[in-house]
């Protein structure tokens, strides 16, 4: 038994050790790890889809672009055959079209009843940048205006040449046709003498 002025003995002092997480505010290394590998595979895959987008866009519109020249070239090579069949046909009605001056070549048309007109010429001088040559179709009712029947295309070479694959009228509908000198993109009737004219018959 213990008198009142003995000392209490000292308990030991208890010390308790926590392993060290190698962390922050208790979260795990390798989870701060895994959250920004998700991050970085976020952002890659962003960039990745609208690379991908970006290149689908500019495919479509490679394609496209193809699908509208082979149709240019499609529509170019049709015209070339109608225009070769129209001239070679034995059953087109030929119109010799001299010109106004004695110093430019005469041109000539070809009109088939059912494939239309083609009005060809060699040497042909071209007209200023500004202006264009024009064909119209002049009918035999009185008091009728002439028709146009558009713009003649100048070619490599000097050659010009004016395909109609329909005509407003049927031939024996047509008196004469004529070709003047027009504003560039055409006029709505002639603003000039005509510079070749070919009766039809």
């Amino acid at each position: 038994m213990r008198t009142p002025y003995e000392k209490k003995p000292k308990l030991a002092s208890t010390v308790i050790f926590t392993a060290p997480t190698g962390s922050r505010g208790g979260v795990p290394w390798w989870m701060w790890a895994g959250l920004a590998a998700l991050v970085l595979l976020r952002v890659y895959s962003f960039q990745d889809s609208r690379r991908i987008e970006n290149e689908l866009r500019l495919a479509r519109e490679q394609a496209a672009l193809v699908a509208r020249e082979r149709e240019e070239m499609r529509k170019k090579v049709a015209l070339a055959q109608r225009e070769r069949g129209i001239v070679m046909d034995q059953a087109s009605v030929q119109i010799a079209m001299p010109a106004a001056s004695k110093d430019v070549p005469a041109m000539r048309a070809y009109w088939h009843a059912q494939l239309g007109i083609v009005v060809a010429g060699a040497n042909i001088p071209a007209p200023p940048s500004n202006r264009a040559l024009q064909l119209w179709l002049i009918p035999r009712a009185a008091g009728s205006k002439p028709l146009s029947a558009g713009l003649l295309e100048q070619r490599p070479g000097g050659s010009c040449v004016g395909l109609v694959p329909e005509p407003q009228i049927t031939m024996s509908d047509t008196k004469a046709l004529a070709i003047t000198e027009e504003p560039a993109g055409g006029s709505a009737q002639p603003t000039s003498s005509p510079r070749w004219v070919g009766g039809v018959t």
